[in-house]
């Protein structure tokens, strides 16, 4: 029963198309694929779909890959994401924002925990993430960090595209105009009720506190 179908198979030959893994990591990979495959409602012919979406996605390394499709997958019968929109959204995070192994697991179960505990959904937490990763890694935002404020987003009502957009322009000006120093920074700061060196200080150290006491402010 450990034998792959063809169909199994030709996706495998995805896998092998967009990862870089040599023969014995492959069939090591395959393995692992279909014992998954008992203990997750979905085939190892969708875990290998998912597979080579990591791979496509730049993703490296066996133990990467597996987790990654592991990840998606669960979530995928979880929530309200289909596997597939799953593995887009963490893959293009996990680029943006450098995650592997275990930060697949830690931003899984935030997902959820937020989508269980707010009025927005796990798709719509994921796709305004997506789209604002970019500035998140301009500042150095932690991957929770960044769910939060995509799921405090959401649950305002925000449609995906707009707030992830408009959140992200938010995290980029942020650090340019504490970069110049000038006016722009002085607002942020008097908003906050910091100081101008306090507000340089508190982002430079731990940008996430910085922006929510303006957001307070």
């Amino acid at each position: 029963w450990l034998r792959p179908t063809p169909e199994c198979r030709l996706n495998f030959a995805g896998v092998r198309k967009t990862a870089d893994l040599t023969e014995t990591e492959f069939t090591q990979l395959a393995t692992s694929f279909r014992k998954m495959a008992t203990t997750i409602p979905i085939s190892a012919s969708e875990l290998a779909r998912l597979g080579e979406t990591a791979g496509a996605l730049g993703i490296t390394g066996v133990k990467n890959i597996e987790e990654f499709a592991r990840v998606t997958a669960l979530l995928g019968v979880t929530t309200n994401l289909t596997a597939d929109a799953a593995a887009e959204s963490l893959g293009h995070i996990s680029t943006i924002l450098k995650l592997t192994g275990q930060d697949y697991e830690r931003f899984a179960s935030a997902l959820v925990d937020l989508g269980n505990k707010g009025a927005s959904t796990e798709d719509q937490i994921a796709a305004i993430a997506e789209r604002a990763a970019g500035g998140a890694a301009t500042i150095e935002l932690s991957t929770q960090a960044l769910l939060g404020w995509s799921a405090a987003i959401a649950n305002l009502g925000v449609e995906a595209e707009a707030g992830g957009t408009n959140f992200q322009k938010f995290l980029i000006e942020s650090a340019k105009f504490t970069a110049e120093a000038g006016d722009e920074m002085a607002t942020l700061a008097k908003v906050s009720g910091l100081t101008a060196k306090q507000w340089k200080t508190q982002f430079g150290k731990d940008p996430n506190s910085a922006l929510t006491q303006f957001i307070v402010g």
